[in-house]
């Protein structure tokens, strides 16, 4: 038995000088040992993915396409799905050998439409969200909304249109798990990066204390003055705010000059969420007084405070004032701004 597996081990080392000096030395050491020659047979025979490296600090591991899926340069960068990583870990999304996960049944839109309606197997509403990349005869789409199980919207219009055609997307492009098997880091095929969640909706989406969406809006405003009883809205003062989730808190910021045009009264400014006040209290400020100075008095001033209760979706946050006291009614003239004050809206989205 001794005998026989010498010659087999000479006969491997032979060949391993004339076919294997290509797939094996390994090392860079020009000389193809008994390992590395068996290594190499056993890629020629398909036993093993085709590992070649070409000097000490170059890999390349090829998915069987074959296709470059794993690089690593001379500098040490790595790259999946590309061959020229531009960074120290570079993914390439758009290898469209990555849209290999087939999505239930079979889809077809009408020609110029960007409406994609599904057999009886899709199920849209379970296996996509807003935001995800699909590939659709052989291009590339964004889900712009999705209507039900049968019927989602498309980033732009397919001119020829497609029928009863399958539609693939990709998995997660990084998912990291924790010591309880839960998602602890996802990069999905939108761009999503989601940390202590495994479906990020968002950019940035976290699961713990973090501030998560913030905007702004500020100008020279108009002056607004009324001394109307009805409660009366700042129209210019407004800032479209996008909640990401429902459980969270919207921090809202109010800064104006706030005043009163007349000898006497009372005015309160109210900030309110699509015309309803928050629902958990009104955020309010309320400026009374009377003097001889009938040009009236004011001052800039900040309402701030949290609005909890508040649905996920695209809401308006906006300015009303003249919410008044009846004791006072007719006695003071309610004043928003001044030509050259600079108001400001702020919102946080927060846990």
């Amino acid at each position: 038995m001794k005998t026989i597996t010498l010659i087999t081990i000479i006969i491997i080392q032979s060949l391993s000088f004339s076919y294997a000096e290509t797939l094996g030395d390994i090392n860079n050491d020009n000389y193809v040992n008994a390992v590395e020659a068996i290594h190499a047979l056993q890629v020629s025979a398909g036993i093993k993915n085709s590992i070649t490296v070409t000097n000490n600090n170059s890999l390349n591991a090829a998915d069987g396409n074959p296709k470059n899926a794993l690089y690593i340069d001379n500098d040490g960068n790595i790259g999946v799905g590309t061959t020229t990583p531009s960074a120290n870990f570079t993914i390439n999304p758009s290898n469209k050998n990555l849209f290999n996960k087939k999505l239930s049944g079979l889809v077809t839109i009408a020609p110029n439409s960007s409406t994609v309606i599904g057999d009886n197997n899709t199920l849209f509403s379970y296996e996509l969200k807003v935001g995800d990349t699909v590939l659709l005869a052989n291009e590339f789409y964004t889900i712009s909304s999705i209507n039900s199980d049968k019927e989602i919207s498309i980033s732009r219009e397919l001119v020829a249109g497609v029928f009863n055609e399958p539609m693939f997307t990709s998995s997660n492009i990084l998912h990291i798990y924790d010591s309880s098997n839960q998602a602890a880091l996802v990069l999905d095929n939108a761009g999503n990066l989601g940390i202590g969640i495994s479906n990020p909706r968002a950019k940035l989406d976290v699961n713990g204390q973090l501030i998560r969406t913030l905007s702004h809006n500020s100008d020279i405003g108009t002056r607004f003055v009324n001394e109307s009883t009805d409660s009366k809205q700042a129209t210019d003062r407004i800032l479209i705010f996008k909640k990401i989730k429902d459980e969270t808190d919207i921090k809202i910021e109010y800064n104006d000059y706030l005043g009163i045009n007349g000898t006497c009264g009372r005015c309160d400014w109210e900030i309110r969420i699509d015309g309803s006040p928050c629902p958990n209290g009104s955020l309010l400020f309320n400026n009374y007084f009377c003097c001889s100075n009938a040009s009236g008095i004011g001052s800039m001033q900040t309402i701030k405070g949290f609005c909890s209760g508040i649905s996920a979706g695209e809401h308006e946050i906006q300015i009303w004032f003249n919410i008044s006291d009846s004791r006072y009614i007719g006695k003071g003239e309610c004043q928003t701004g001044i030509t050259t004050s600079r108001w400001q809206i702020q919102a946080e989205e927060t846990y």
